[in-house]
This record gives C-alpha cells, structure tokens and sequence, in this order.
C-alpha cells in the first residue's frame, strides 16, 4: 500500500508540474492576466508589431524622441492646457459676432479650424426654435455582422431639433422639417420629403434626396432652388456621413472607374488616370480613391482589405497569421473592409497624417465564417503598427488624433503621443473639420468643442454640441435654448 501511495503521489506531482509549465507559457503568450502582476514590468513590452529578437528583418522602430504614457501612469500627461471636467462652467460664453464678422469679409468655411486664422462665431437669429433637445424619430437599417453573412434590422433614431448639415441647417419643430441657411433665416417649409443623402458632388455641393433623386440647393438674389443633381454616387467615398469637402477627393492623379460583368451584373473598381486611360483595370469589389501618399484601400468579394500602390500592387494586408504576440492561436487575422459605412468608422479607407485605421477581424480557425472579435488598429504608411498605449482601445482616428477609450472613459491623444484630452470623458466625437466635442453624459452633462492641439474653443457650457459640418454647427443649453454657430475664416487678401 505505501508502494501504491508512493507511485501516486510521483504520478500527481509530475501532473501538477505540467499544469503549472503549462499555465506560465499561456500566460506568458498573453492569454490570461493576473491583476496584481505588470505584465511590462515583468516581461517587457512586446507591443504590436515589435519583437525582442534584433535579428528579425521585418523589426521596425518609430521615431519618437518623447516619452509616451503607458498604461494609467497619468502623471505623465503635462499638457498645460489640459481640460478639465467644466464643472465650473456656468456663464453662457461670449463669442464674436458672425454677422459682425461677415460685415468684415469673414465668411462660413468648411476648412479644418486653425485658431490663427479662424473664429466661431454666434448667430443672432430671428429665433422661434423650438426650446427642447430632441426632434421627431426616424427609422434606419442597421446590419449585424455575428458570421459573414450580415443580419439587417429595423430600429429607430432620434434626430435633434436643430441639426448642420453640409452649409445648412435641418430644423424639426416636431411637425415638419424646415431648411435653414447658416445664419438661421428659413429658406424652405415643409422639407419632410427631402433628407440628406450624405453625399457630395463634384464640386462639393451637399446633396439632398428626394423620390429616390439627388439634389442640390442653391440660394442668391434670385430666390432659393433645389437643382436637380446627376452626380454617380458609385464615386462617392465608401462612407456616408456628413463630411468635409475634402474628404475622399483623388490623389496622383488617378480616378475610380468601375465596369459591370455582363454576366452576373457584378460591378467591379478600377483606376483611370486624367485621358481616361485604364491604368489600373477594374477587379475589385470595393476601392476609394488614392491617398496622397499614393496608397488606396480595395477589396474583393470576400471583403478582406488591401492596401495598394498607383501600379495596382498589393502594399500591406493581414494574411491569416498574425505576426505578434499576444494572438490567438486558435484564431485566423484579418483586415477587413469596413462592416458599415457609417461615421463609426471615421479614420479608415483614406491615410491621415500619415495613418489610417484598419480594422483587424479574427475567425475561428475550423470554422472561418465565425467572428470571434475584432479591434481597431492603426497602421502606419510604412506598414508598421501604432503603440497604442497598454490597455486602451482605439474608438475613431481623424484629423491626426485618436480618440482611446478603457472602462468607458474617454480621451485623446495625438500622433506625436501627447494626451491632449484626459481619458476622463463619458462622451467624445470624433474630430471633423478641426473640432470635436467631449464631455459628461452624467454629473454635469455639459460638453465643449476642442482642436487638434486641445484648446477648448467653446466651453462647458452647453448640453449639447453638434458636429462642425460646412462650417455650420448647433448648441443647446435648456434655459438658454438653441445657439447657431459658424466657424469662420478671412480670405487672403
């Protein structure tokens, strides 16, 4: 018996040996964490894309001379003009005049604000809006991607009384809608059956849809008209939402052209240059125009993203295996073309500052039509991999700023690495046009309009701020009510 006893206990030992061995490795590759062990502190930092192993060719180094945050190490956060959570703010602030302003030759602009040479500026309007937040609802389609094989439901939205869209303003006094010009003065009643088509023409001109065609609107001495639009909205950029003039405009020289099989009626993107001489012929499913930099997203039919150069070649994609740590070994990698073509994905498709968000989709390696996740990512022109610091996730990127979350705070921090807004805020837009907004859904409820550099340019004050849109953007505080803004601009003289 004590032979048996002996034996088993060596058999239990050598058992318990194994599972330990066993459990360090995994944890070592980063599939579990213990909370009371710093991961970086113990191991170093194997960041995405970077390895310990100098001899690795495709190792790559930023340059960045600062030091970065790491982690909730926020002592590192030294910008003076960090801002703060606006509970102080009481006072309705006071801003420049717009229509003083437009005397003086500033005019409504579209253009990403610069404080050296842009203001915003308040309207005084005739009033008459409606004091109350919300407006009519409205119903959209929303897709859910739990396979490849997308799910399309019903849901409702809320759209706000006093709303900027591309130069104008939408208003819902909760029978009918009403367009306005920037200064708030009503161009047209009874604009219900016209909706914003999220959508720009050739010359920039914000579109409108109505009975299932586009229109533009145009306003001089002569009166208000709604023109009738034959822009192609298969060269529009891949997302739809209310965005800049200059959004998704082509680059080198090289223009989307797409071609249909006859066959099947598939429809396939290609690129032209200025003669309208094929250079790139038509195969992919899904394609924008070039960025700058002379790379451009496409996709085929089975919407994995890749990154080409003007000659057609494919630059970077994400082939399956991740070559990282921290990956799943169970799971296929992969970038992926956007799930929807809403704002949610500001930052992808187009390079900004030298950057784009991509995001990264993995499967179940025995069964590669199941998602198991997904995170956003931001790759770099030169292929490599953002630090984003530990902990944080990547929510929007534009304008040159990411906007990181981790526990449902919110905080922003630009490509150089400096935290331009605390991760402290339960509410943040991305940027558009230079600005965006961050603030409090709880407390105080108040939000503020900030730059790229993290100036506050309107103050905790309001409940709500709308998007710069062409310029134009709303604010509403309940006792105050609804406030027209408009950033501005002097031309050169």
């Amino acid at each position: 018996m004590k032979r048996f006893f002996s034996v088993l206990s060596k058999i239990l030992l050598s058992l318990m040996l194994i599972v330990i061995t066993a459990a360090a490795a995994l944890y070592i590759e980063g599939y579990y964490d213990f909370t009371f062990i710093d991961r970086e502190k113990a191991f170093g930092s194997l960041l995405p894309g970077r390895t310990n192993d100098p001899e690795q060719t495709d190792a790559y180094f930023d340059d960045f001379t600062q030091p970065r945050p790491v982690g909730d190490n926020l002592s590192l956060i030294t910008h003076t003009d960090s801002i703060s959570d606006g509970s102080d703010a009481s006072e309705k602030p006071a801003l420049p005049d717009a229509g003083a302003a437009e005397n003086n030759g500033w005019l409504v602009t579209g253009t990403d604000y610069n404080p050296s040479t842009h203001i915003v500026a308040e309207r005084s309007y005739p009033g008459g809006v409606r004091n109350t937040l919300s407006g009519r609802s409205y119903e959209v389609e929303v897709t859910s991607w739990a396979t490849m094989n997308p799910v399309t439901a019903k849901a409702r939205r809320t759209r706000q009384t006093l709303e900027p869209y591309m130069g104008w303003l939408l208003y819902d006094d909760g029978r009918t809608m009403s367009l306005m010009n920037p200064s708030g003065q009503v161009l047209m009643t009874d604009f219900d059956g016209v909706a914003p088509a999220n959508l720009r023409d050739g010359y920039g001109r914000g579109l409108f849809s109505h009975n299932g065609n586009l229109y533009y609107i145009t306003e001089d001495e002569t009166g208000v008209l709604m023109n009738h639009s034959d822009y192609d909205p298969a060269f529009a950029p891949a997302l739809r939402f209310r965005f800049p003039s200059d959004y998704g405009v082509a680059h080198c020289g090289l223009y989307i052209y797409y071609a249909d099989d006859p066959e099947t009626g598939s429809r396939y993107y290609g690129y032209v240059n200025a003669s309208g001489e094929i250079v790139i012929e038509a195969q992919w499913k899904n394609a924008v125009n070039f960025s700058e930099n002379g790379l451009a997203c496409v996709s085929g039919e089975d919407r994995l993203l890749h990154i080409i150069n003007t000659s057609g070649e494919i630059v970077y994609e994400e082939t399956g295996e991740a070559n990282r740590a921290g990956v799943r070994s169970d799971a296929l990698y992969y970038y992926m073309w956007p799930f929807t073509d809403t704002s949610e994905q500001l930052g992808s498709l187009y390079f900004d500052r030298g950057y784009i968000r991509v995001n990264e989709v993995y499967f179940e390696r025995r069964r590669p039509d199941l998602l198991l996740g997904s995170q956003n990512l931001l790759l770099s022109e030169d292929g490599s991999l953002y630090d984003i610091p530990t902990g944080y996730s990547l929510s929007y990127y534009s304008d040159g700023v990411m906007v990181l979350t981790r526990d449902g705070k919110y905080g922003m921090m630009d490509v150089e690495g400096n935290w331009i807004a605390q991760p402290i805020y339960t509410y943040v837009t991305p940027f558009y046009e230079g600005l965006a907004v961050i603030g409090f859904n709880d407390g105080s409820g108040r939000k503020c309009m900030v730059d790229t550099k993290g100036n506050i340019v309107l103050p905790f004050y309001y409940e709500y701020i709308s998007i710069s849109s062409g310029g134009v953007i709303t604010a509403y505080e309940p006792q105050s009510g609804w406030h027209i803004l408009n950033k501005m601009a002097k031309p050169a003289e």
